[in-house]
Parts: structure tokens; C-alpha cells; sequence
């Protein structure tokens, strides 16, 4: 009877792998991490200038992601429209001083947390400190880009350098005419300037515009959804009333697959895990015929629980576990019976 078990349990340890391979290389296809959900390509600040210019992103990895192992970058092109071309401006997010190849100083100096983690569905407001901070509005605080932007205070703000002095390739601000294109992506993921490379299913997607389709685009904000592929796609135009750290019914619609994807996940990891937990009760409950091979069965199956991504194959660890508690059952039956 134990041979009998054994076979079982490796037949459908073996089946469980094959369809795990196949679960992973289905959620392989592309995922975003960070998106750009709006981007004011130029503000009307009453005082003149842009030292409001900011951009909302929001997490749609599904899992708790670390801002500052990711990189904002740009091109702009005056010629092609609503394209990708090679990067020639890019800055990472950074703790502390996020002054970037710059000294400037302002009346009032922000300073990013030594950490910011960024929950599944955080949306945040990324703050362009550009020359027109500097020169016409040093003293701007967060309260007063929240008021312009209306933005929550439950929404975190974190600071970006914009100001590009001299021939930095290191810093821009947010481009208002023209052809322009923004990205995120992770640090680990390679990117040299102007021979930019990127592996389908990293963290990569980029939000374009194109003034010529939108000729009041230098006075008001963009906003964007997702397409599911790697391009961001044009939602809505509006001068007025954007709200920023907020996502619109648009957007949610837009990012509904990816944000809701997250949750699933998180909810089949806990369904999973109480699964697994029923399953190894009902062994214990039953009696082993062979302790070892049911130990081992136990730690695969809460091994799948800790994995979300398991799919199929996760439900055939609790089919083996399962079978295994009915043998171990019925084997123990047996002898109290003295068969």
C-alpha cells in the first residue's frame, strides 16, 4: 500500500511541476509595476512659470513595490508623434537629498523619506522641482501643491528633480510642446543612453503626448489609462478640474485588469493556504501509513500556499495531499482491522 502511495504522490508531484511551468509562463506576459496616470505638461500657476509641474503613478504589480528602485525616463522628439524613441534625459527616485548633478537651493527644502514603499494600488504624486522653483516660487510648500492639485492628504508626495542645468543627461522637466514620452522602469533593468534595451515583462511603459493633436496642451493636463500592452493610451483632456492622486472612473476602467489582479492574487494565496491547512488536519486526523511521505506532502502543499502564483498547479498539491489522507486513512483502517 505504501508503494501504492508513493506512486501517486510522485505522479502527481511531477503533474503538479509540468502545469506550474505552464501557470508561470502565462503570467510571464507583460505586467506593469508603475504607471503614469496623469502628467501636467504646464500648469497655469497664477505667479507664472511651472513650479507646480507634477505626475500621478499608481502600483499595479499587485504587491508592495520600493519606489526608489525605479527610474523616470524621457525623450523628445519634435517630429514623430505618439512614439518611443531612445532615452535622452533620465533621473531615479532617491531618498534624502533628491537633488540630482544640481546645488540649487530653495527657500523651503523638501527631502524625501528614507523609504518609500508603495502599497498595491498606491497612487502617489511625484513633485517636478524644476529652474522656475528656484527663481519664482522658492518658498512652495506640499500643502500648497495640494491645494492647486486638490490632492488628498492621504496621498504621499515625492520629490523629483526637473531642474536639467547645463548638459546634465541626468535631470528634465516635463516637456510642453512638441512630442514627448515618459517611462518608468526598474533600476535592475538595462538602459543606456540613447541605445535604450528592455526585456518584455519588465517594468516598462511609457505615457506620450503629441501637442499638434491637443493645441491647448500648454495650459492644462493629460490623462492616461493603460492599453494592457506597454503603451499608455489617452483617456481624457481637460484644463480644469483635474484632481491629482485621485484616479478617475476612466482610469480605474482603463487599470481595472491590473489593479484587480493584485487582489486576486492576494486572495487565492489565502484561499490556498486554508485549503492547505484543511488538507494537512485531515491527514493528521486520518493517521499516517508513512509519516515521512506525508511530511514531505505537507511542506509541498504549504510551500504552494506561500506562492500565489502557483495557479493549476497549486490545486494538484492539495489533490495529492488529499489522495494521500484518504490512503493513509483507508491503510490505517486496514490494519485496525487486521487485514
Amino acid at each position: 500500500m505504501r508503494r501504492f502511495l508513493s506512486m501517486v504522490l510522485t505522479v502527481v508531484l511531477f503533474s503538479s511541476l509540468f502545469m506550474m511551468t505552464a501557470s508561470a509562463e502565462e503570467e510571464g506576459a507583460f505586467r506593469p509595476e508603475i504607471v503614469i496616470t496623469k502628467i501636467s505638461p504646464n500648469p497655469d500657476w497664477p505667479g507664472g512659470g511651472d513650479p507646480v509641474e507634477a505626475f500621478e503613478i499608481v502600483n499595479t504589480s499587485g504587491k508592495e513595490l520600493n519606489l526608489y528602485d525605479y527610474t523616470v525616463f524621457y525623450n523628445g522628439n519634435p517630429d514623430t508623434h505618439k512614439t518611443f524613441g531612445t532615452v535622452t534625459r533620465y533621473t531615479p527616485f532617491k531618498a534624502g537629498d533628491f537633488r540630482d548633478e544640481t546645488n540649487y537651493t530653495l527657500d523651503v527644502m523638501p527631502s524625501n523619506p528614507d523609504e518609500f514603499i508603495m502599497a498595491p494600488g498606491e497612487v502617489a504624486v511625484v513633485w517636478v522641482i524644476t529652474a522656475d522653483n528656484v527663481e519664482k516660487a522658492p518658498a512652495l510648500t506640499d500643502q500648497d501643491l495640494r491645494d492647486f492639485w486638490n490632492i488628498p492628504e492621504s496621498v504621499r508626495i515625492v520629490y523629483f528633480d526637473g531642474t536639467n542645468e547645463g548638459e546634465s543627461t541626468t535631470n528634465f522637466n516635463l516637456k510642453n510642446s512638441k512630442s514627448a514620452t515618459y517611462g518608468i522602469i526598474r533600476n535592475d533593468v538595462p538602459m543606456v543612453l540613447k541605445e535604450t534595451t528592455y526585456e518584455q515583462g519588465e517594468s516598462y511603459c511609457v505615457v506620450v503626448f503629441d501637442d499638434a493633436a491637443h493645441p491647448c496642451i500648454n495650459n492644462g493636463i493629460l490623462v492616461y489609462g493603460f492599453d494592457g500592452v506597454r503603451q499608455m493610451t489617452e483617456i481624457e483632456y481637460s484644463a480644469d478640474g483635474i484632481q491629482l492622486g485621485v484616479l478617475t472612473d476612466a482610469q480605474k476602467e482603463s487599470l481595472g485588469a491590473f489593479l484587480n489582479a493584485g487582489a486576486a492574487d492576494e486572495g487565492a494565496a489565502e484561499t490556498e493556504a486554508a485549503d492547505a491547512g484543511a488538507a494537512e488536519t485531515e491527514a493528521a486526523d486520518a493517521g499516517a501509513a508513512d509519516a515521512g511521505t506525508q511530511a514531505a506532502a505537507g511542506e509541498a502543499a504549504a510551500g504552494m500556499a506561500s506562492n500565489p502564483k502557483t495557479g493549476d498547479g497549486g490545486a494538484l498539491w492539495l489533490a495529492g495531499a488529499f489522495l494521500l489522507a484518504i490512503g493513509g486513512f483507508y491503510a490505517s483502517s486496514r490494519k485496525r482491522a487486521g487485514v
